[in-house]
């Protein structure tokens, strides 16, 4: 995750330090409704309003930095341990995680996301609470644009099971104008991303049975950078296809594929 991503939640840490509302935070630099989306990763802080409202509040630069560094480092941590323990199907690691990250300070996106995780590992993503599916439909639309937002990516992308095919289709639509023949021009980490969103999607047209956009995936996932490191995105890409064309042949040479390069249990999860 790049710096930016977690300024808002830096600056929201530094003021609750201080004790400072938001109003007394920002002295009118900027207003209270811009800077508020800016505490939640919604809107993205100019470097020079930043450093206005940092000199106001007597905030060292280097401190500040070395705080967002820190953050980054430790919730990439968090979150790459949290993913492999999906992997692997440990609950109780899970759980261990899942407890470190709603105790902390951590942004709203990285507890979003174990939320998400934890109920996917439970089986009872569909049974969340109102108020969460709530808040992670709103994000779509507080953010100018959401396709551009990698706090917003990655949260559609571990969300993908609350929304029902008609909203998938809507918001993958978005997602497909603003990235079709231009995503391998974007960074690694976006593209992994898009790649997710576009798996997620095509395992939603197949627990559907429908889907109006399954071209579209495949599409995308051809336009991903040809780096090795991106190469499984069109491998699974491939699975899907011959899946859904019923060339049991070819899906199934692929999933054998899988299987004996010890991804068992990811192959557990496709069609």
């Amino acid at each position: 995750m790049e710096y930016k991503d977690k300024i808002g939640e830096t600056l929201k840490k530094e003021r609750k330090l201080l004790g400072l509302t938001q109003d007394q935070f920002i002295h009118g630099i900027i207003s209270k409704s811009f800077y508020s989306k800016v505490e939640r990763g919604l809107n993205e802080i100019s470097a020079s309003d930043l450093f206005s409202i940092l000199e106001v509040n007597k905030i060292s630069l280097d401190d500040f930095m070395n705080n967002l560094k820190d953050n980054s480092s430790k919730e990439n941590d968090l979150e790459i341990k949290l993913v492999q323990a999906f992997y692997a199907q440990n609950k109780a690691e899970i759980t261990e995680i899942y407890n470190t990250i709603i105790k902390s300070n951590y942004s709203e996106r990285l507890k979003l996301t174990a939320i998400l995780v934890k109920a996917t590992i439970e089986k009872s993503l569909l049974q969340l609470d109102s108020s969460i599916k709530r808040r992670i439909k709103k994000g779509f639309f507080e953010v100018d644009n959401w396709t551009t937002n990698i706090n917003m990516l990655q949260i559609f992308c571990n969300s993908m099971l609350l929304f029902d095919q008609d909203e998938l289709d809507y918001h993958f639509k978005q997602l497909f104008k603003f990235y079709r023949c231009k995503l391998s021009g974007f960074s690694f980490h976006t593209q992994k991303l898009v790649g997710t969103i576009c798996i997620n999607y095509l395992q939603n047209c197949y627990l559907n049975q429908e889907g109006e956009y399954r071209e579209k995936a495949y599409q995308l996932i051809d336009d991903l950078a040809l780096i090795p490191d991106l190469g499984m995105f069109r491998i699974i890409k491939n699975y899907y296809k011959y899946w859904f064309n019923h060339d049991s042949i070819k899906y199934r040479s692929i999933r054998k594929f899988l299987i004996d390069n010890g991804l068992e249990e990811f192959v557990h999860r496709l069609p």
